[in-house]
């Protein structure tokens, strides 16, 4: 309490004039999405658990929301840290193509050698997180810096799929009911908005002890969490495997499928395109928003930005998903959604790149966080009404080998405020290949096969 009461008070001495408009959207956002979860936790159920799951659950989602805080952190202080280092935007894009190269191949790597415990890639993932952390330490080196961010690559991968599959087979083995895991997956939404909220605090008290000071919080953090899931979780039991063949055997069967299956083919393009904005908007906000507030001798706070972003995204989250309750979720009004988000997101970028003030920079980027929020759960109900179980994995890898191309060669040829109507460009196709090439009549409604659970968590 000692350390959250002086951070508090850190944290309000420490507010410009010049950036009360950026405070000012972080504290509205988080009084929204306070308003949000009040309103879908009345629309939930009690749900009565056993003090056997309410350790575990609680256990999980303390070590998850330490490794989501830092990750938080870390991504918010990414290009404002390198700065410091007199990095200028090509080599720190670099850097950055790097991390999502790392990311991409990494989850490749998974899914053709299966190495160790569910748990073993939990703590994998933290550690690896804190060594990313430490190489910053040694930013004069700009070999170090890459190595660095090859590592935070396959820390990030790690983490998007262990902990799921992790929670996922410890509900199973210890035969816990299955509408616990939703109830945990549930919290772990409002887990993340806390999270996101405590974010922008913890990391903007840390950035004003000094350039250094987010990645010493988020190293040390990173660190206290391994140690955590290593001594309070239980193992899990898995064999390392080697899966070639049947990558290769699953990757062929996609391959064919789409192929010979346009809707399919055509989502996996929406996909691609829609995620590839994602990906570039992800790092070129940061940048987008300093060159804006230099041109008025203003300084951007950016932990508490990014937490705004992020809080906005979680709030679209859960603004779709009162949406799907109030709406039984058909399949109709879904895709209706779907390409209301894309237009939306789409002129969103439009905008931003005609109108270049630091208020409305703010504004646009947190109207674009707000559709992302919702785009994640679309995309994850018509993946489980267009896609076999079996071919789920493979096609999302092949979604995103594209998406990394896409946004691999985007960065690399253009630059700057045109990158905002490149992204405008990309989610506006998605959206008329949307409306144009998909038939959601011929979709068979199967509520079984719904993946919008797994993507909007």
């Amino acid at each position: 309490w000692c350390w959250v009461i002086f951070s508090l008070n850190t944290f309000l001495t420490m507010i410009e004039q010049s950036q009360t408009t950026y405070y000012i959207a972080y504290a509205f956002i988080c009084v929204a999405v306070g308003l949000a979860y009040l309103k879908f936790k009345s629309t939930e159920g009690a749900v009565i658990t056993t003090k056997e799951f309410q350790v575990f659950q609680s256990g999980f989602l303390t070590g998850y929301s330490l490794v989501m805080l830092c990750e938080l952190i870390a991504a918010a202080s990414f290009y404002h840290t390198l700065i410091s280092m007199h990095l200028d935007l090509a080599q720190i894009t670099q850097l950055y193509i790097v991390t999502i190269t790392a990311t991409t191949l990494t989850g490749v790597a998974t899914e053709i050698v299966d190495f160790g415990s569910r748990k073993d890639k939990c703590v994998l993932s933290a550690l690896l997180y804190s060594i990313s952390m430490f190489s910053l330490f040694f930013g004069g080196h700009f070999e170090m810096l890459l190595i660095g961010r090859l590592v935070y690559g396959a820390a990030a991968s790690l983490h998007q799929t262990s902990f799921e599959t992790y929670a996922i087979h410890e509900h199973t083995s210890l035969g816990f009911p299955e509408d616990w895991l939703g109830h945990t997956f549930t919290l772990l939404t409002h887990c993340m908005a806390l999270m996101a909220a405590l974010s922008g605090v913890l990391g903007q008290v840390a950035a004003s002890t000094g350039h250094m000071g987010c990645p010493a919080l988020c190293c040390a953090v990173f660190a206290l969490s391994t140690l955590y899931m290593a001594v309070s979780w239980e193992k899990d039991l898995n064999s390392p495997r080697f899966m070639l063949s049947g990558f290769l055997a699953n990757l062929n069967n996609t391959v064919s499928t789409l192929r010979s299956n346009r809707q399919t083919l055509v989502f996996v393009c929406i996909s691609a395109l829609s995620e590839s904005s994602i990906l570039i908007f992800s790092f070129y906000w940061a940048p987008w928003m300093s060159l804006l507030a230099q041109e008025k001798d203003q300084h951007v706070p950016y932990e508490i930005v990014f937490a705004s972003l992020m809080l906005a995204s979680l709030l679209g989250n859960y603004l779709f998903q009162l949406f799907c309750k109030g709406s039984g979720a058909l399949l109709g009004s879904t895709e209706n959604t779907f390409q209301t988000l894309l237009i939306c997101t789409s002129a969103c970028f439009l905008l931003g790149a005609v109108f270049q003030t630091s208020g409305f920079a703010l504004l646009v980027s947190v109207l674009v966080q707000l559709c992302v929020g919702g785009y994640w759960p679309c995309v994850g109900y018509f993946r489980g009404r267009l896609l076999l179980h079996e071919q789920r994995n493979t096609v999302i890898l092949i979604t995103k080998m594209i998406t990394l191309t896409v946004t691999v060669v985007t960065l690399n040829l253009v630059h700057h405020s045109p990158l905002l109507a490149v992204c405008a460009v990309y989610t506006g196709a998605a959206a008329y290949m949307l409306s144009t090439y998909m038939d959601t009549k011929s979709l068979q409604i199967d509520d079984g096969d719904d993946d919008s659970s797994d993507e909007e968590n």
